[in-house]
């Protein structure tokens, strides 16, 4: 689906997504999911597998990393699912699978204009992170 304008902040909380349809300029959709990426989830237990199929599976530097709404519940307390509390998790790679969870949520196969919402206090030391 194209989407004229699509806008996502990714905060130590949760990530957030918006986007405007081209079928209607006056109608928005906003969701978000808990910012959390562990490790890909993989489950035997029957009880799980409606959540897991409403989870994407992102991969960043060949690691494959789940991401969405109910990942929380599947995931527990899984390692690696927590939030790098630095100023450097724009550079890590949980961030890049949330972004990458971010764009699939959206469901968009062309995004005319994105607008990030990026960490202020660091925006000067990743500034050329960001630009490339």
């Amino acid at each position: 689906m194209f989407i004229p304008v699509a806008a996502l902040d990714l905060g130590f909380g949760h990530t957030k997504m918006a986007k405007r349809f081209s079928y209607n300029p006056h109608l928005t959709d906003f969701s978000s999911f808990p910012s959390l990426a562990p490790r890909s989830i993989k489950s035997d237990a029957k009880i799980h597998d409606d959540l897991i199929e409403q989870i994407y599976t992102v991969h960043v530097k060949g690691v494959a990393f789940s991401v969405r709404p109910h990942v929380k519940l599947v995931a527990g307390g899984a390692a690696g699912a927590g939030r790098a509390l630095n100023e450097d998790y724009p550079t890590t790679v949980n961030y890049k699978a949330l972004f990458l969870g971010a764009l699939a949520h959206l469901e968009a196969t062309q995004i005319e204009v994105l607008v990030m919402g990026l960490p202020v206090n660091t925006m000067k030391k990743h500034k050329n992170f960001v630009l490339n």
